[in-house]
């Protein structure tokens, strides 16, 4: 729940950042060399977008690298035991949810201010991923439970001699020879969940909203600006007293 409300968050402060960066509303005056106090405009502003740039650079590789926190061991792990000292105990039980969760917020963030970050996310694999990554998100756990875990039985039996023989390049090449069957199947009962059932139920509610959404423009403002925040207020204090 917490990434759903940071999402959120990410969301509206990238419509605003849209907003405020808008040239028709931000464009510098043309004024004579004379009356510019503290030198050239343009030139300023480059240099705050460029420090601005390498600030976000840095936070997108600390973001990865919290993102990497292993999920056990990580009080001994090299480059990990002070920040596991650091993981609050409302998070004990997942525990090794708390740096990733950080990092993914940090990482989305400073995504949404690198051009180059955006330009790979950009491609078509990545779009195509992001098209069904709720899809994912619903359908990897009944097919790791069901078609998953035996082929990864299978992989092991194969890379392992049946289990006699169990070392740490025999478990590698085992994982890998599951995944490179498991990940398709995945991908594809994905895109189709997303065909037959996300994309369709989209539609239907832009149908709905679009009928549903009032015509005098004051008042579809007021409802977007008062009444959803309104609503996502009620549902966080509602989730932080309810558990």
């Amino acid at each position: 729940m917490f990434l759903f409300y940071c999402g959120a968050v990410l969301a509206e402060l990238d419509l605003v950042r849209d907003a405020e960066t808008d040239p028709a509303t931000t464009a510098i005056p043309a004024q004579p060399a004379g009356d510019r106090p503290g030198g050239d405009p343009h030139r300023q502003r480059r240099r705050r977008t460029c420090a601005s740039l390498w600030w976000w650079r840095l936070v997108s590789f600390a973001a990865l690298y919290l993102m990497s926190q292993p999920d056990f061991g990580a009080d001994e792990t090299p480059g990990w035991v002070f920040l596991s000292g650091l993981v609050p105990d409302c998070w004990a039980d997942d525990g090794y949810r708390h740096w990733q969760s950080v990092g993914a917020v940090l990482f989305v963030a400073a995504v949404a201010r690198l051009p180059g970050w955006q330009a790979l996310f950009n491609l078509a694999p990545a779009r195509y991923l992001g098209r069904v990554s709720y899809a994912l998100y619903l359908v990897h756990g009944p097919v790791l439970h069901t078609a998953g875990y035996l082929i990864e039985m299978r992989t092991f039996a194969i890379t392992t001699a049946g289990g006699q023989m169990i070392t740490d390049r025999g478990y590698v090449a085992g994982f890998a020879l599951g995944v490179a069957f498991i990940v398709p199947i995945v991908v594809w009962a994905a895109d189709v969940f997303w065909r037959a059932v996300d994309a369709p139920v989209v539609r239907l509610a832009r149908r709905l909203e679009a009928r549903a959404r009032p015509r005098d423009d004051g008042l579809r403002d007021c409802v977007f600006q008062l009444g959803f925040p309104l609503i996502n207020m009620c549902l966080f204090v509602g989730i932080l007293f309810c558990g």
